[in-house]
């Protein structure tokens, strides 16, 4: 409530509300808590995600089936569901 009455800033009330409840899950449909982010943390890494995603857009844009990186083909398969890769996609 404090940060509500404090500031109209959208970005800064979503950093109050990722303190309070956490990040949730990236690829599932869980809002609070745990994330299932291993390596980095929305809270302290964004930097390093922003050049992850960047890359990754990059790769897909120049090789959407990954005929060129059958190792990654490989570990998307093994970690994501259709539906979770085709919504990768969407953002």
């Amino acid at each position: 409530m404090e940060a509500l009455v404090s500031s109209t800033d959208g970005f800064v009330l979503a950093e109050e509300d990722l303190k309070l409840r956490g990040e949730g899950t990236v690829m599932g449909t869980v809002q609070k808590g745990r994330s299932d982010l291993r390596l980095a943390s929305l809270q302290t890494d964004l930097d390093l995600i922003q050049a992850a995603r960047d890359a990754a857009v990059r790769i897909v844009g120049d090789d959407p089936s990954l005929s060129s990186h059958p190792v990654l083909r490989d570990e998307i398969d093994l970690y994501f569901t259709a539906e979770q890769e085709d919504n990768l996609l969407k953002g």
